[in-house]
């Protein structure tokens, strides 16, 4: 098996909801740079398999990849027959068994191996026929591509498929009034970008438990503000005063000492640094939000400032604040456009988030294309960095979650 370190090799996750919007696993995707807008047939389907599991597992290890949640992943039947998956994976990954399988009695008796060792089986874009009934008997996840059936054939197979135990998962939804139809449907599971573009209010105003946070937001988005403004106007606010420092103590900051004041916080993580925990905790703290909708915000966010920073562009924590008001309207229930007149944000910075303008915006358009696997489309505006490794690292920032 071959690790691949070539830096337009992809490699990205996808939550999978309940349907209470909990994360009940992540799917790990893969691409290689030979087509990065599908899974790879110029790559063995063993290879590229195996390419998710060890990037996944050597280069953060898969518990810190899926935040200690299952990964499902593509296999081919190949892959399976010849027994590549190691037992130690059972109960962390979930092997999707591709629609292209040629399902006969020795692929069973392999697939009902597996399962006596522990694994989950998930059926992947699965579309009703009598020769994979054997397998339906006994697989734990039946996946639907909602997108490609349309509803009136998700419909039909859900009807085909209630006598089976399997849970019922559906993919490649996006909007929140998907979600709301096929969850009427009865499925148990939920995979798509919905959640990033929620049922907007009816009310245009920013709720006033948002308001504030806010308002401290576009204040610390002005680059002329100085330390003691900032220091200012964040011990107005004892609960926001408590989290920063909570977060610059934590272990995962490993500063040699404890910090016991916004000033302090300012001198030994920075400037830049504190304005960026501001922002985010000052948001996500205004009121309760779907934890992976506080995920993606820290991830995309901290993405964009790390891409500035290889870059070398000099005001690396205005990208981050990019990326965490790209998801506002997700945030807020309000539409960006609604935000943008009720809030003094700088223009350039609106721009960057409506019209992905400027520096700012190219770099927030390109996070935005990783986190959907919309890679052929990225390669059109490629960086000369490594997106993949920036994205891990973005994702090692969840390791404050626990501490926020």
């Amino acid at each position: 098996m071959v690790f691949v370190k070539n830096m337009h090799t992809y490699l990205a996750r996808q939550p999978i909801f309940d349907r209470e919007l909990n994360v009940f696993a992540y799917e790990l995707l893969y691409r290689s740079e030979n087509n990065p807008n599908s899974y790879d047939s110029s790559v063995d389907g063993d290879r590229a398999t195996s390419e998710v599991i060890i990037n996944s597992t050597l280069m953060m290890g898969l518990d810190q990849v899926t935040s200690g949640y299952p990964a499902l992943i593509n296999v081919s039947k190949e892959f399976l027959t010849a027994g590549h998956l190691p037992s130690s994976f059972a109960g962390k990954v979930i092997p999707e068994i591709l629609e292209t399988a040629t399902v006969d009695s020795k692929f069973v008796r392999t697939v009902q191996t597996y399962i006596d060792q522990g694994f989950h089986i998930a059926l992947d874009d699965f579309e009703f026929h009598e020769s994979w009934e054997p397998l339906l008997e006994i697989a734990h996840i039946i996946k639907l591509d909602v997108l490609k059936l349309g509803r009136e054939g998700t419909q039909q197979h859900i009807t085909q498929l209630k006598n089976y135990k399997a849970y019922k998962l559906a993919e490649k939804i996006d909007s929140y009034e998907e979600f709301e139809f096929y969850q009427s449907l009865g499925f148990d599971y939920y995979q798509g970008h919905f959640l990033s573009k929620p049922k907007l209010l009816k009310e245009k105003t920013i709720p006033s438990s948002k308001a504030i946070a806010c308002k401290l937001i576009s204040q610390l988005c002005d680059p002329n503000i100085k330390a003691d403004v900032i220091t200012e106007t964040l011990t107005q606010d004892a609960r926001l005063t408590y989290k920063i420092l909570k977060v610059a103590n934590s272990a995962a900051m490993g500063l040699p000492r404890e910090i016991s004041s916004i000033q302090e916080a300012l001198i030994f993580l920075g400037f830049d640094e504190v304005k960026c925990w501001a922002c985010l905790l000052s948001l996500i703290s205004a009121e309760k939000q779907p934890d992976e909708l506080v995920f993606t915000a820290m991830t995309r966010a901290k993405m964009c400032q790390l891409i500035a920073r290889e870059m070398q562009y000099s005001n690396a924590s205005a990208f981050f604040t990019v990326g965490l008001i790209s998801l506002f309207d997700a945030l807020m229930g309000v539409s960006l456009e609604d935000v943008f007149m009720q809030m003094p944000f700088d223009e350039e910075l609106k721009r960057a988030v409506c019209e992905y303008a400027g520096d700012m915006g190219k770099v927030l358009k390109a996070v935005l294309l990783y986190e959907q696997g919309k890679w052929n489309d990225l390669e059109k505006n490629s960086f000369p960095v490594n997106l993949r490794e920036l994205y891990l690292e973005s994702l090692e920032y969840l390791k404050f979650i626990s501490v926020i």
